[in-house]
């Protein structure tokens, strides 16, 4: 039962950590130890540290005074995820050399990555070397053949010379980039060997099916085969040999495998847990409205659930301290400051801690369309991500365009709480996206705001530790965000939401930094969806999609000649394209399929 398991939550988990600290920047710390702590093992959502990360917020809401907002009665609100990928029961891989067919060992000879599609293939093979592109045009291994329709075969790592790590950071030897190579070119499925060269006695063994992936997989099956069983089903591709001279020379020696086809099945699956978000409320008598204030409290694990930026390092603990232990931590911290102001709301305030962020804002969305009450009633949301790195003061404010006094809201709250902050107010076009849990409620036409001190090396690596954060400037952001909170919830009127207008020349910092100048359809994708194509949440105001004439519920199929079966696909495809160009793009709307012609934009913060 429901009760019987959050009670049982709370029994286990230790109601403080240690003694409380009277301080606020050690009371802050101690969250922040706990939360990002090695015993929590990177909360990774689903996973046994995440679940004692919702039981210790739960407690301290408790401890808080905080009424429950969560499921009958609880402080849980509960949702169901896909926490990775699992080999399904039917995978299959077959050689056909002339009247012969040779039928594979399933986990022996060959296993699918967890990034690999599920579907059934026949297809000629080719030979594309290391499957390798550097985006400077000095390699292609797909320059000289047609993979159309076709299983490539690729060898499993790079030549040794150091210009195949590109300047953009992409390492032509990781296992998606080499997915996503032969995806973009139309390949039928994808074969990765173990190379003679890069692995010795590790050449006949099989990688394990969570390496090089996360919870997200391409629509191109892509399996693993060890060099043995290559050597033996294909005895006249002798790659030892055609790697020498590739590593000899960095010249491709792509070329069709004559007389070989492969038949195969993938057969992949999401693996799908309850997980919880945390929900605690102040309730202002009988007022309808309500302001939230939220923070992801979820990071990526040990890395195996996508998002790392260091994939040398799979495996590792990705502690998070930044993102998000301490936005989380300052969730804990505004809500014991306004505590002790109650009777001068007039409005609720609910504090969301928020699961599944980085597997795509899925906590956040999750609220959106199960509020507590009507979402109608959210006069304004405010978002705590990585806040624990203020660089000399600064923090960047996003989503003040969202509503005309934001700006002024933000200013006067940092004079009155003597925060001295350096505030970036971002106006532009990720006035109400942006990377985090904030673009959830935009298409509610929520206005909202974003504290976020700013990117940096250690971002979703498993560098990211406590002993980094500036503790100090961490609390002065806090004061600001209890200032903005209490006026929100303080105020006469609620405050009017404005689409943000559009800066076509800069890009607004995301959670974690990541926004950029790439090609931008204009959409926000509905990352729990499950079923085949990308579902359209919602369509930024302006943008390339909403000139096309899409709209929020359609299901994006098609970009130009390319399949888009999943997240991966669209993301790929995007990349593959610049600013200003002209897309077909294939949608399903109401069981109809539509094709529109877009001329993408340019990306900012997080829509794609």
């Amino acid at each position: 039962m429901r009760l019987m398991r959050s009670a049982f939550v709370l029994f286990v988990v230790p109601l403080v950590v240690g003694q409380e600290a009277a301080d606020p920047q050690e009371r802050f710390l101690q969250h922040v130890r706990f939360l990002a702590s090695d015993e929590l093992e990177g909360r990774g959502t689903g996973e046994p540290g995440n679940a004692k990360a919702a039981g210790y917020l739960a407690s301290q809401f408790q401890l808080l005074g905080l009424e429950p907002a969560g499921d009958q009665g609880t402080f849980r609100q509960t949702f169901p995820v896909a926490v990775g990928m699992k080999p399904g029961a039917d995978n299959r891989l077959v050689v056909l050399r002339g009247d012969e067919e040779q039928t594979l060992e399933y986990g022996v000879a060959f296993t699918p990555f967890s990034f690999s599609g599920s579907g059934a293939v026949e297809g000629d093979a080719v030979f594309a070397g290391y499957g390798a592109v550097l985006a400077d045009g000095s390699y292609d291994d797909y320059a000289d053949i047609d993979p159309k329709g076709r299983v490539v075969i690729v060898l499993r790592d790079g030549p040794e010379s150091g210009a195949f790590a590109t300047p953009a950071g992409e390492d032509a030897r990781l296992l998606l980039t080499k997915a996503r190579h032969a995806w973009s070119r139309g390949a039928a499925a994808l074969v990765v060997v173990n190379d003679p060269r890069a692995h010795g006695g590790d050449a006949d063994r099989l990688l394990p099916f969570r390496q090089g992936g996360g919870v997200e997989s391409y629509a191109l099956p892509a399996l693993h085969l060890t060099g043995a069983a290559a050597r033996a089903a294909i005895p006249d591709l002798d790659l030892g040999a055609l790697q020498k001279v590739i590593d000899g020379d960095l010249k491709p020696r792509s070329r069709p495998i004559d007389g070989t086809r492969l038949r195969l099945r993938t057969d992949v699956e999401r693996e799908r847990r309850n997980v919880d978000n945390v929900l605690g409320r102040i309730p202002a008598g009988d007022a309808k409205e309500v302001v939230v204030l939220g923070a992801h409290f979820d990071h990526l694990g040990r890395g195996h659930q996508g998002g790392s930026t260091a994939p040398d390092r799979l495996g590792e603990i990705h502690n998070g301290a930044d993102d998000n232990a301490s936005g989380t931590a300052g969730l804990l911290e505004v809500a014991r400051g306004l505590t002790g102001r109650r009777e001068t709301l007039k409005r609720s305030v609910l504090f969301a801690a928020f699961n599944g962020e980085e597997l795509g804002l899925l906590g956040s969305r999750h609220l959106v369309e199960h509020f507590p009450g009507s979402i109608e009633n959210v006069a304004a949301m405010v978002n705590l991500d990585m806040i624990g790195r203020a660089v000399n003061g600064r923090v960047s404010v996003i989503g003040v365009g969202t509503s005309p006094g934001f700006a002024k809201l933000v200013e006067d709250a940092n004079a009155r709480a003597e925060a001295k902050l350096q505030l970036a107010l971002v106006q532009g076009s990720s006035g109400g996206f942006g990377g985090s849990d904030h673009m959830s409620f935009t298409p509610k036409r929520i206005p909202v705001l974003f504290f976020f001190t700013g990117a940096h090396a250690d971002y979703h690596k498993p560098t990211d530790d406590v002993e980094k954060l500036e503790a100090g400037a961490a609390v002065r952001v806090l004061a600001v965000v209890t200032e903005v909170i209490e006026r929100l919830a303080t105020a006469p009127e609620r405050p009017p939401f404005v689409e943000p207008a559009r800066d076509p020349h800069a890009a607004a910092p995301g959670s974690g930094g990541v926004g950029g100048f790439g090609a931008s359809l204009g959409t926000v994708p509905e990352y729990g969806y499950e079923g085949p194509g990308v579902k359209l949440g919602g369509v930024s105001a302006g943008g390339a999609a909403e000139k096309a004439g899409l709209k929020a519920g359609d299901v994006l199929t098609g970009f130009d000649d390319l399949k888009i079966g999943t997240i991966y696909d669209f993301t790929n495809a995007l990349r593959s394209r610049k600013p200003g160009e002209k897309v077909r793009v294939k949608v399903l709307r109401d069981g109809k399929e539509l094709a529109l012609e877009a001329t993408l934009g340019r990306r900012h913060g997080g829509a794609r």
